[in-house]
């Protein structure tokens, strides 16, 4: 599928923080750079054409990232890309590096926190099931968790459920209960790894499956801090922050802009 080539960015908008993913999880990343960096254009794309990307083939992302951010940075001219996105991240920042001339940073499983913070050395990741099932992750696994048993679950439906949550802001933990009942099998671990950047948002239905001993590791935060680190945008008074996506259907029409400080949706 091709992205609409006929929308015009406003150019006092370029120099910003393009974020891909491919649903709307990036909003979380969103958020959290709009508070490090106020004054700096941020751009969230949100892929609904080809969600989730946990569930295609590896060679099929790739693709599809490569022709959406050639096609975004012509548009958009940002100064920084951030792959909001583990299954994204995990196959496709060399190529991203090699083609564009900016920082570009992803999001991949906070294993190395989880195995520091752990004590009893069992730790549990959880994450959809091309991002368990990446080669990329063992190798995480091996340089930085040697010495622990890490439980990889790999979810189909879990991105989908908190997709829903954030456009209708309705709770579902039923179904998400009825989506991780695997958990309880695990919970003599001491951490939880959110593998995907959706499951922030459904975080508070995931403590309640799993009680408050378990220390949840969210890598949302340390991500955010690295585009601050790498971002060299100009400061823009007049910056805005926008959601593209490549859904016809208008599936975010509801979202509750204002909480995001977004200006404006823009449907490719």
């Amino acid at each position: 599928m091709k992205l609409r080539d006929n929308f015009q960015f406003p150019e006092n908008q370029a120099n910003g923080i393009l974020i891909l993913d491919s649903g709307i999880g990036a909003l979380s990343l969103l958020k959290c750079l709009n508070e490090s960096l106020p004054n700096v254009p941020l751009i969230a794309f949100a892929d609904q054409e080809f969600f989730p990307y946990g569930e295609k083939e590896e060679s099929e992302v790739v693709d599809r990232l490569l022709d959406v951010a050639d096609h975004l940075v012509n548009k958009c001219q940002p100064s920084t890309i951030l792959v909001a996105c583990n299954t994204a991240s995990t196959i496709v920042l060399p190529e991203l590096r090699s083609r564009f001339d900016i920082p570009i940073v992803g999001i991949v499983p906070g294993i190395k926190p989880a195995a520091e913070q752990s004590k009893s050395k069992k730790i549990i990741l959880l994450a959809t099931k091309g991002t368990v099932n990446r080669q990329y992750t063992d190798r995480l696994i091996q340089e930085f968790a040697s010495d622990c048993e890490v439980i990889k679950i790999g979810t189909s439906n879990l991105a989908s459920l908190a997709e829903s949550k954030i456009v209708s802001g309705n709770s579902c933990l039923n179904s998400i209960g009825d989506e991780l009942e695997e958990l309880n099998e695990h919970l003599d671990a001491d951490c939880l790894i959110l593998g995907c950047t959706h499951f922030t948002y459904v975080k508070d239905e995931i403590r309640k499956i799993v009680g408050e001993e378990l220390l949840i590791i969210d890598p949302i935060k340390a991500v955010v801090d690295q585009v601050v680190r790498v971002n060299n945008s100009v400061q823009n008074k007049e910056s805005k922050n926008y959601l593209l996506t490549s859904s016809t259907k208008k599936k975010y029409i509801n979202l509750d802009l204002h909480s995001y400080s977004i200006s404006e949706i823009i449907y490719l």
